[in-house]
């Protein structure tokens, strides 16, 4: 299949956004998450504010700017796993993914986000929403690939043990990078680190999912 090329009005949609969250978290850094207004942020990324609020509803999504990727590619992770194979395997599969891209040096201070999430009570409270946020979409994924009703606790228990480990990944990631070790060895480190706590979820959760696939093969099958 050849790949999909991306248009002008794309790339330039995507360098305007990226442009915007960095002239942020230069700001942030700088003056602190609370002493920034989005007029400000406008000014330093030669945009307009309306456009700021375009690319970002709120100040907050200038932070937490990879939000809404992280949860369509969790829900993703559900809906397109073939029939029989193993949600945590795809969940390892998919964090080491992102323990690769965190490894890799990129354009923004990570250290220095993870400092000013750690000093900003708002953002706190924003990440703890983003994580339930996420944990919730994945249930309603894993109920509507298993055919669970409103009454079945399963989806969300199992929803809620992958994103804990997600969660808790990307935590440790940011701790132990704000303590000055080398993101490259942190990340590989981590790596081994979920998928040993993916392999404790991984008898029930894998049994639960396999369990309705089979299920779902069979009523397919006498229909």
């Amino acid at each position: 299949m050849a790949a999909t090329t991306e248009g002008l009005r794309e790339r330039k949609k995507r360098q305007t956004r990226a442009a915007i969250a960095a002239a942020a978290a230069k700001l942030f850094a700088r003056n602190g998450f609370e002493a920034v207004t989005v007029a400000q942020v406008a000014r330093a990324a030669d945009v307009s504010e309306q456009t700021v609020f375009n690319y970002f509803p709120s100040k907050d999504d200038l932070v937490f700017d990879q939000d809404d990727e992280l949860q369509a590619q969790l829900v993703a992770l559900v809906r397109e796993l073939p029939a029989g194979a193993s949600l945590t395997a795809a969940m390892r599969a998919h964090l080491e993914r992102l323990l690769k891209a965190a490894g890799r040096p990129g354009e923004r201070d990570d250290r220095g986000m993870v400092r000013l999430i750690a000093g900003s009570p708002a953002l706190q409270a924003r990440a703890r929403a983003m994580f339930e946020r996420h944990a919730e979409a994945l249930a309603d994924a894993l109920a509507a690939r298993t055919g669970a009703d409103a009454r079945d606790l399963r989806p969300r228990t199992a929803a809620h043990a992958l994103v804990s480990v997600q969660h808790a990944t990307l935590r440790a990631f940011g701790e132990r990078l704000l303590a000055g070790e080398e993101r490259g060895r942190v990340a590989a480190e981590l790596r081994d680190a979920s998928a040993d706590a993916l392999a404790l979820l991984a008898p029930a959760l894998d049994r639960y999912t396999s369990s309705a696939d089979a299920g779902a093969a069979a009523a397919s099958g006498s229909a």
